[in-house]
């Protein structure tokens, strides 16, 4: 397997699409109940979230570590433990999301930039919304 491109303090775009590309999240519950897990598996890694925007069928974030274990780890922690949570909601069982989570360095002030813009505009692009201000998640 490819190592991931690391530097330290550096954004990462990662982003992870459900096994099978299957829906992820069906009602707002869903949406919260990773949010929370996420945002708790972030402190607890010491990863720096940017932006977190969450699809019907994939998630896509911007985080900053300053190491390259925690954004492993994090990934690791929060989709395990969210797939435990939807499986035990909707009598399921195997992986929701495929592995590993894919990542994309962004190192320059334009990429970065971009990053966000685009990560901000994907609900857009889906037609989940017209303006990106206007998607709740």
């Amino acid at each position: 397997m490819k190592r991931r491109s690391f530097y330290n303090g550096a954004l990462n775009h990662c982003y992870q699409r459900t096994s099978g590309h299957g829906v992820l999240f069906y009602s707002v519950t869903d949406y919260l109940v990773f949010f929370t897990i996420f945002c708790t598996m972030a402190l607890r890694h010491k990863v720096q979230v940017l932006k977190l925007v969450q699809m019907p069928d994939h998630t896509h974030h911007s985080t900053v570590t300053c190491k390259r274990g925690p954004l492993s780890a994090f990934s690791r922690d929060y989709t395990s433990i969210f797939a435990k949570e939807y499986n035990q909601a909707f009598g399921l069982r195997g992986s929701v999301f495929e592995t590993p989570f894919s990542s994309a360095l962004k190192r320059s002030d334009k990429d970065i930039r971009t990053n966000l813009i685009y990560l901000d505009n994907n609900p857009v692009e889906r037609k989940l919304t017209t303006r990106a201000e206007d998607y709740r998640w």
